[in-house]
């Protein structure tokens, strides 16, 4: 592995530790806190746009998985939170366009399988935090990477 590769996993990595405290503040309250979500996003963008000098991935991905969700929760009439569109804009900062698409990919089909495995919302009015699907699509999508470097889901650079 080579160091631009190893170099481009610090903010995924930095991500993933992040999401510890995301996913279990989701779990146990269905909120996920702005002290954590927002700290770690100013950081993540600083580290990939000096360290990394990955402008464009970094804004495409911010700024496009918080839009994709915002639309979401428009659609939803609310039912996805503020922190969902927060934390999906960290994890597009830390991935890019490419690596988020493959996260939330694999976020949706995750909260699907369950959904569809525990009933729908409209008979059991059931409230699933999103965030521990985010996070399992955020890990997937960095293991792929790693593993897979030469593969469509390396896709785009990071």
């Amino acid at each position: 592995m080579n160091d631009s590769v190893l170099i481009g996993l610090i903010a995924p990595s930095i991500v993933i530790l992040v999401s510890i405290p995301i996913v279990i503040s989701d779990v146990r309250h269905l909120r996920i806190p702005d002290l954590i979500v927002l700290p770690a996003l100013a950081g993540v963008v600083l580290l990939r746009l000096i360290v990394e000098r990955a402008w464009l991935p970094t804004l495409t991905g911010a700024v496009g998985g918080a839009a994709v969700f915002l639309l979401a929760r428009f659609l939803t009439a609310g039912k996805l939170g503020l922190g969902d569109v927060k934390y999906s804009a960290l994890i597009g900062a830390a991935l890019g366009w490419w690596g988020w698409s493959i996260a939330i990919a694999l976020a949706c089909i995750f909260a699907g399988v369950t959904f569809a495995a525990l009933g729908s919302a409209r008979q059991s009015k059931l409230r699933l935090p999103f965030a521990p699907f985010l996070a399992g699509g955020l890990f997937l999508a960095v293991t792929a990477r790693v593993v897979f470097p030469q593969s469509i889901l390396a896709g785009a650079p990071w």
